[in-house]
This record gives structure tokens, sequence and C-alpha cells, in this order.
């Protein structure tokens, strides 16, 4: 373990997810809201620099060429914008896909799927709150290691299949140690799995 901070989360809840994802949320749109800024500056003391004369035709040609360099500054900070978002476009991406039937709302300023039909984060069941938590501190913490304790208590065995695979879909630099009985979880996975204790309950007591 390092000194850097840890987070330790005890029971399922979606008050932590919330937090962090409108952190997340705040943080990348305010280095947004600053590019913006900056390309809108730009874009003025461009304009300001052109002085229309009529009787110069050449004003004409200097006009294009501003127009095509703005043009070329807003294409330019749509990527940029695009690019600084994509942290939450994934994981909106990824939910989405999760939960086709549920909009998930995390607050007045963010929700994911149909923001008319979403329901509050806090009535998830408990299994889609665990999934949503897992998918929120892969996506969000970076060259971490995240300890996991029995996520079968909670999971449907279709989810079960499928933690791994999204896990490692969200390509994150992040280790998973996981402590489960679930064979839906670690059959998929025989190289990487550790076997504390060679009776799995086959022996009686």
């Amino acid at each position: 373990m390092t000194n850097d901070p840890h987070v330790f989360v005890s029971s399922i809840s979606t008050v932590d997810i919330v937090g962090l994802l409108l952190r997340q949320y705040a943080d990348l749109s305010e280095i947004s809201n600053r590019n913006q800024q900056k390309t809108s500056q730009e874009i003025i003391e461009t304009i300001k620099t052109f002085k229309s004369d009529k009787d110069d035709v050449l004003q004409i040609d200097t006009a294009n060429s501003i127009i095509d360099q703005i043009r070329q500054k807003i294409e330019k900070m749509e990527e940029n914008r695009e690019v600084i978002m994509n942290p939450i476009a994934a994981v909106r991406s990824l939910v989405e896909r999760l939960f086709k039937s549920t909009g998930i709302n995390f607050g007045p300023r963010l929700s994911f799927g149909d923001a008319a039909s979403a329901v509050n984060s806090d009535a998830l069941s408990a299994g889609e709150k665990q999934m949503l938590s897992f998918i929120c501190y892969n996506a969000f913490y970076k060259n971490s290691a995240i300890f996991i304790d029995e996520p079968e208590l909670s999971l449907h065995v279709d989810w079960q299949r499928l933690l791994f695979t999204i896990l490692e879909q969200q390509q994150s630099s992040n280790q998973f140690i996981i402590a489960t009985h679930s064979p839906f979880i670690y059959s998929k996975y025989p190289d990487r799995e550790i076997n504390i204790n060679p009776d799995r309950g086959d022996r009686g007591l």
C-alpha cells in the first residue's frame, strides 16, 4: 500500500458515487469553459485586427481568410471539449448500455439516459448501485489497487459474468483484487485465480 489517500467503501450506496461524478463533471467542465473563454478571446482579437475598407478589393480575401481562421478555432475548441469531457462521456455510454431501461439522475446538473424518466440514483437496486460504483471508481481513479470483497452478494448472475469484461473494456491502469466464491466471476480467468483454500466446499465438515 502507498501513503496516498485511500477510499474505503463499506456499504452499498450512491452517496460517494454522486459526489465523485459531480466533482469530476464540475472539474472537467471548468477546464472546458476556460478553453472556450480563451478561444472566444482569440476570436475577438482576430476580428478586431480586421479593418473594413470597401475600396480595397483585398479586404474581401482578408475577410474570407479571417472567417476561415475563426471556423478552425471553433472546430478545434469543440474537439478539445470532447477530449476533456471524454471520461464522463465514456462512463455515460457504458452506464446507458448496461442500464438500458433506466435513466439515472445524479442531481440537477447531471443525468444519464432518458432524463424525463430518470430515477434518482438512490432508487437503484443494490446490484445496480454496486456495478455503478465499480464503473465510476475504475474510470476516475488511475494506477490504483481496488479491492472488492464478495461482489456476488448483490450482483445478479448475468452481471457476475460481465463484471471483469466490463472493467477490462474501460482500459484503466488499475489493478483489481477480488475475493469471491462465484465461479461466474472467476471461471474465465483461471490463470489469475489464487486459491486460498484447496477445499472449495466439496468436503464434509
